[in-house]
């Protein structure tokens, strides 16, 4: 009987239908016992000894040792055989009927304790194979298109036929760690509640939340219910269960909680065994899922962007304006995919231009929508272009409500220029000075001052005029010029930015060389570490 039961617990895999092969001969001077199993076979030990405790394996051998005289095991490859020898008494005197019928008695027992060990390890390999078949289902179940609570929903009424659970459910710790939310339940005829993690009193922590908190199985029955807390406010199933925490990577998870109704049993040891099991698979799953849905999202989010860069891009002038005996040139990078930075050129009539430059404070897609509405709202007033104060005014009382609510900003810088007279007229909102660089290497600020739009309405914009001479360079620009960093965390600088547009000058470099060498010098200064902030600027030359 050990060996019958060695050969069903050990079986190979695909030789479980195999019948085990038992066979006894009996002469008048021995019995011969020989068993075939198609287990994967051991090594008999040389001195067999008797474990320090019942549940150890290697009693059997032990007993059969010192029971029977011969012993002979034989191990191979696809079966193992063994063979049992004894000689028979040589006594003349046959046993008694008596003395047979305890005999039988005896045997009868072991055979009735043997089947039972025997039924449970069928039951328990039933459930197993169950189990197996049913997390392949679960696997396949991963790549079909179902939400998250259609997949728990399906697979817990499947796990509470497997453990012969009457209610299942699964929560799962939201995103903040704060809160256990419903993932999916079977068997209940109700929702349950979103828990809090915290601020349970002594007495009231629901089970869920107790089995979290502890890291361990908490059970529940008659003298101990299923308890959602004081505030729960739903009566639940009477009955006996248990609720299990799950982790991943050392960190809270969810808990998976399975009961019976009141009349029956608790879920036993195996059974417990299997929830932990799909609980733990559960908790890989849906992480994975999550892990999908998130990465599915930054996919469209990053494809987004990439739709906005390029709307942000064509809102740029693919050409400035010509003008006779001036160049004109312009740059912009953004620190992300989209950015707040502006700049523009409007041509006017044939002589005279509208040049703008912008920062709308903060980076990414809110920064870009206002800079997209300031670039509309400024080219919707030609009209107004030749009096850049008071287009400013106009700008900060027609967007002063949107920018407010919002809690955004910008600066801008405006300029109405004439290609005849060689004149500039300048409005300023916050923005950083305008530089003039001349031939004799006098280096002008232009800070008329003004607060940003949006910042304060109503407003009154200043405006203040200057003379491009021949040679001469202007430049706007926003502050992520002067405010690039390199290694050592120095900025660029406005004495750097200074020297290199009077550099520019004493070259005899029109707008876009004056550009080119600018853009080189940052990237330099920089060492190839990307901006922070966004960088756009735009050079007016004067021919000589």
């Amino acid at each position: 009987m050990e060996g019958l039961v060695n050969g069903v617990r050990n079986v190979q895999i695909g030789r479980e239908l195999e019948p085990l092969e038992l066979s006894a001969l009996v002469t008048r001077t021995e019995v011969v016992v020989s068993l075939t199993d198609y287990s994967p076979g051991f090594d008999w030990p040389e001195d067999p000894t008797l474990p320090e405790s019942p549940c150890e394996s290697g009693r059997g051998i032990f007993l059969i040792t010192r029971l029977i005289p011969e012993v002979s095991y034989f191990r191979g490859r696809q079966s193992n055989q063994l063979i049992l020898r004894k000689n028979r008494s040589s006594s003349s005197n046959p046993p008694s009927i008596i003395d047979l019928q305890q005999q039988v008695a005896e045997l009868q027992k072991v055979c009735v304790s043997q089947t039972e060990e025997l039924t449970s390890l069928t039951d328990e390999l039933t459930v197993c194979y169950e189990s197996l078949t049913a997390i392949f289902r679960f696997s396949e179940d991963i790549k079909r298109d179902l939400s998250g609570r259609d997949l728990v929903a399906k697979w817990l009424g499947e796990l509470l036929m497997i453990c012969g659970a009457d209610w299942g459910v699964l929560r799962l710790v939201t995103e903040d760690r704060t809160q256990l939310a419903t993932a999916g339940c079977a068997g209940l005829p109700f929702s349950l509640p979103v828990l809090p993690i915290a601020g349970f009193q002594a007495g009231q922590i629901p089970t869920e939340v107790n089995a979290l908190n502890k890291g361990n199985d908490i059970f529940f029955d008659a003298d101990t219910p299923f308890s959602l807390g004081s505030e729960g406010g739903i009566n639940c199933p009477a009955g006996v269960g248990v609720s299990y925490p799950i982790f991943y990577q050392k960190q809270p998870f969810g808990v998976l909680s399975a009961g019976r109704s009141s009349e029956h049993q608790g879920l036993t040891s195996g059974q417990i065994s299997i929830l932990h099991t799909f609980g733990d698979f559960f908790g890989i799953q849906l992480r994975n899922l999550r892990l999908r849905e998130e990465f599915v999202r930054g996919q469209l989010i990053s494809r987004e962007l990439e739709i906005a860069e390029r709307i942000q891009r064509s809102l740029l002038p693919e050409t400035l304006p010509r003008l006779d005996g001036y160049t004109l040139a312009g740059h912009s990078q953004n620190a992300s995919q989209v950015g707040g930075d502006l700049y523009d050129a409007v041509s006017l009539t044939k002589d005279t231009t509208l040049i703008v430059v912008a920062d709308v404070m903060g980076k990414g897609v809110p920064a870009a929508l206002f800079a997209a509405v300031l670039r509309c709202a400024i080219r919707a007033r030609p009209d107004l272009a030749e009096k850049p104060g008071k287009l400013m005014t106009w700008l900060n009382t027609n967007l002063y409500e949107d920018l407010t609510r919002a809690e955004m900003f910008a600066t801008v810088q405006l300029v109405y220029f004439d290609s005849r007279s060689g004149e500039c007229r300048i409005a300023s909102a916050g923005h950083c000075p305008a530089i003039l660089a001349s031939t004799g290497g006098d280096i002008l600020e232009i800070d008329i001052g003004g607060l940003p739009v949006g910042a304060v309405s109503p407003t009154e914009y200043l405006e203040s005029f200057f003379s491009l001479e021949p040679g001469a360079v202007l430049l706007l620009y926003t502050d992520g010029v002067t405010d690039i960093l390199n290694s050592l965390k120095v900025p660029y600088g406005l004495e750097r930015l200074k020297k290199q547009l009077s550099l520019a000058v004493e070259r005899g470099f029109g707008a876009q060389e004056s550009c080119r060498e600018l853009v080189e010098d940052l990237d330099r200064f920089r060492e190839k570490h990307p901006p922070f902030d966004d960088v756009t600027f735009v050079l007016l030359s004067r021919k000589t």
